[in-house]
């Protein structure tokens, strides 16, 4: 993995960036899981820290939605999830 931003995206409230990787499931009723892998390239997956959001239906379907949209975002929008960290370090 590498860090790259482009130009195009404003820059987030957090500084720097870090290594990691994405997986995104949803269950059959709709509830997403988004699990974020950080660590350097090439971690096996217990080396590395993890974040995870899980977000019901609705909140996963607005994700999605301004995922897909291509225009420009005219102001941030909130998604409420529930989250679990789990540090390895």
């Amino acid at each position: 993995m590498q860090n790259t931003h482009s130009a195009d995206i404003e820059p987030a409230a957090i500084s720097g960036l870090l290594d990691a990787s994405l997986t995104v499931t949803r269950d059959r009723h709709g509830q997403a899981s988004i699990l974020i892998k950080v660590g350097s390239p090439g971690s096996t997956p217990g080396e590395c820290d993890s974040i995870e959001l899980v977000l019901n239906s609705a909140s996963a379907d607005e994700i999605a939605e301004l995922l897909r949209d291509d225009r420009p975002a005219r102001h941030s929008t909130a998604v409420q999830c529930s989250i679990g960290v789990l540090r390895r370090r």
